[in-house]
């Protein structure tokens, strides 16, 4: 049997759970999936054995992670990796909870880690647009260039590496490449505007403003 945790943004974790079965009572069936709005509802919902299970914890931690709540991220996380130290996924997570807080050099080397233990990941486009935002935070913004490059060589559609490395051309005075990678962007994201921006990616505060400051450089507007 399965309890699932299904989270937006095209991220699911599902969790295989032992439970023990009982007959139907007529007229009535039994659910095994949900869609959880909180961390809180998702540990309400799924039963006690499967609290326990790092996919559970990473699913949590995701939804933390995007209501920007950086510590509850973190906790989940790292639970994950306190039950599974093999769990390569999890160790870039921690990276981009650490990141999106401005975190730069914590987060390069959970992202780091997550990349030797799994270096052919799918996820490690992601983590290369990670650790390109760690060293824009630092105000390193070749090395930003360098890693936001190979983010999107990894995986063109990734609309995080395009960003990244928007913002970190415009800072590092690149700016009509920077304006280039802007009408690219807007080709795969039409939408993109400084108040998609603030209202869909969990950057906290400070680096949230950060980004933006690059961004705006490039010429994004509302």
């Amino acid at each position: 049997m399965f309890s699932f945790v299904t989270i937006s943004n095209g991220v699911f974790f599902g969790v295989q759970t032992p439970v023990q079965k009982t007959a139907s009572k007529p007229g009535k069936k039994s659910a095994n999936t949900g869609t959880f709005g909180s961390a809180s509802e998702g540990v309400a919902a799924v039963n006690a054995n499967a609290r326990s299970l790092p996919a559970l914890h990473m699913a949590l931690g995701y939804l933390a992670f995007t209501n920007r709540e950086t510590g509850e991220a973190l906790h989940h996380f790292q639970t994950a990796l306190d039950l599974n130290p093999n769990f390569a996924a999890a160790y870039g997570y921690v990276g981009l909870a650490l990141q999106h807080d401005g975190q730069s050099d914590q987060a390069i080397g959970y992202f780091n880690q997550a990349i030797r233990m799994s270096p052919r990941d799918p996820l490690n486009a992601f983590f290369f647009g990670g650790i390109a935002g760690a060293h824009y935070f630092a105000c390193r913004y070749t090395d930003a260039v360098k890693w936001a490059r190979q983010a999107v060589q990894s995986r063109h559609s990734i609309w995080a590496g395009h960003r990244m490395l928007c913002a970190s051309l415009a800072q590092a005075g690149q700016i009509e490449e920077a304006k280039l990678v802007l009408a690219q962007l807007r080709q795969l994201q039409p939408n993109l505007s400084i108040r998609w921006v603030r209202q869909s990616i969990p950057w906290t505060a400070g680096p949230m403003e950060k980004v933006l400051e690059g961004l705006c450089k490039a010429g994004l507007t509302d």
